[in-house]
């Protein structure tokens, strides 16, 4: 696979379908002991053999980087009417949307949904065009590390219609992700995010007449 001026050797799985626009997906295990930097308003992905000089990252949060079953997590929090609960999120570039929130794990924090604002009802379809029945609701605050997004619309999740059965996740989607310069680094397992110009951009959900 050469990607750039580089060429990567990886086992390669064939499938029908890999979503919305897409020919192939790049799988993390892909850039193992590299350093990723993804620039959206440049629209570039950069690999670095070492991590940038400390002058670069100014003004990056360092967030961990959890890998379970092989997938990148961040810890996040969640706040809605005075409750606020954090959890590993899923960091999944592939998801278009801002968000999405699994209800068996809001039920386990007590994590009430009942009096968030309904921004919109929706079906969306899974990367083997599975029908995947959502419901989009306006969340008051989303944190990651000191950085704080405020009325971000999330896609909640019932039990039925999880993308990965019994294996329970909420996940940062490409909505949220795009409003920070990301470097990710593969060799001490951690991510810098920096806010750029998409930070205060319109989400894609946001209901017209908030």
């Amino acid at each position: 696979l050469t990607i750039g001026n580089n060429q990567y050797y990886s086992v390669v799985f064939d499938t029908q379908s890999v979503g919305h626009e897409a020919e192939g997906l790049l799988g993390w295990n892909l850039f193992d002991g590299m350093i990723v930097e993804l620039n959206y308003t440049q629209r570039q992905m950069v690999i670095h053999s070492k991590l940038p000089d400390k002058k670069v990252l100014s003004g990056y949060t360092k967030l961990p980087l959890y890998f379970i079953r092989d997938r990148p997590f961040i810890k996040a929090t969640i706040a809605e009417n005075g409750t606020a609960v954090t959890h590993n999120f899923l960091f999944d570039l592939g998801y278009q949307k801002s968000v999405m929130l699994d209800a068996d794990l809001l039920a386990e924090q007590n994590f009430s949904t009942q009096h968030m604002d309904t921004l919109k009802t929706d079906v969306m379809y899974g990367i083997h065009n599975n029908k995947i029945p959502v419901v989009t609701l306006n969340l008051q605050k989303l944190q990651l590390g000191t950085i704080v997004l405020e009325n971000v619309p999330v896609q909640l999740i019932a039990t039925e219609s999880k993308p990965w059965r019994g294996f329970p996740m909420h996940i940062l989607g490409s909505d949220v992700l795009k409003r920070f310069t990301t470097v990710f680094d593969f060799q001490e397992n951690v991510v810098y995010l920096k806010p750029n110009q998409l930070f205060t951009t319109t989400y894609l959900d946001t209901k017209t007449d908030r």
